[in-house]
């Protein structure tokens, strides 16, 4: 039973590292919804995993990939949808989530995802020398964009229930 009545699907946006995939699928469980994570629909439809698109189609291609996928994701739901961090580096991506979903931004410093991402060998954005260096290049680009979501959400310091309380808790205020 859906504790909250939706008619929009909830996009989990953010920065690699700070939970989507992980508070999207518990989500959706406490909500009665379905969960879809695009890198993961991006996956099973090329065949591909995502690490292995960038070195051999190249970033290009994945994003292009991405709007596709995310634009045949909304269409389906209501869902709550984790997305890919860099999601929003497309204005067409941007539009999409803001007109047609309930937009939360998962957030947390550069430190924090750093640490949560050090050992991870699968973030080709990551594959370079000085992790931290280029986690907090990517973030300063993207961060205005996760701030226009209509909940934020910092990570930090809360549990992965915590986070999903809160935002059920900041749902209820948007209807």
């Amino acid at each position: 039973m859906t504790l909250i009545s939706l008619d929009k699907n909830i996009a989990l946006i953010g920065f690699m590292g700070v939970g989507k995939s992980t508070i999207g699928c518990s989500l959706a469980k406490s909500l009665g919804i379905g969960f879809k994570d695009t890198d993961k629909q991006i996956e099973k439809e090329t065949n591909m995993d995502i690490a292995n698109i960038f070195k051999m189609k190249g970033e290009q291609w994945f994003r292009d990939i991405e709007s596709i996928v995310l634009t045949n994701l909304i269409s389906d739901g209501p869902y709550i949808i984790a997305t890919g961090g860099g999601i929003v580096e497309r204005s067409i991506n941007r539009q999409i989530l803001k007109n047609q979903t309930i937009t939360v931004s998962l957030l947390a410093t550069a430190e924090t995802i750093c640490q949560r991402v050090i050992l991870d060998n699968n973030r080709p954005l990551l594959n370079t020398e000085n992790k931290l260096q280029e986690i907090e290049r990517l973030l300063n680009l993207r961060l205005k964009y996760y701030y226009e979501s209509d909940i934020l959400v910092w990570t930090d310091t809360l549990t992965r229930n915590q986070v999903k309380d809160k935002i059920i808790d900041e749902l209820k205020y948007l209807k």
